[in-house]
């Protein structure tokens, strides 16, 4: 479990079914979008860390934050961080309720 400004967020150990290798640190971050704006900070933090690694996460933030309060509601914004030896890589999945 993950806390972050009072509030509990749920960390999964995977997306997929299969169990990932002991080596690898696997999270999953959900993020409540119906208030938008209490993340926005931590959004902001994300997209600053992950872009330096993964384009496409970049794009999936800036995408996020022009939508609006009420569209943004209608989504989840999960964050797979993989941290394997020495090298720490993300990937990011955008998922449609």
């Amino acid at each position: 479990m993950i806390i972050f400004g009072g509030q509990k967020h749920f960390a999964f150990d995977s997306i997929t079914s299969r169990s990932p290798p002991k080596d690898i640190l696997n999270s999953l971050l959900i993020l409540n979008f119906e208030r938008l704006s209490m993340h926005r900070n931590l959004l902001y933090a994300f997209w600053s860390i992950f872009r330096m690694y993964n384009f496409y996460t970049y794009t999936i933030f800036e995408s996020f934050l022009k939508l609006k309060p009420k569209e943004s509601s209608r989504f989840a914004f999960n964050i797979l961080s993989l941290y394997d030896q020495n090298y720490f890589k993300a990937r990011s999945q955008l998922l449609v309720k």
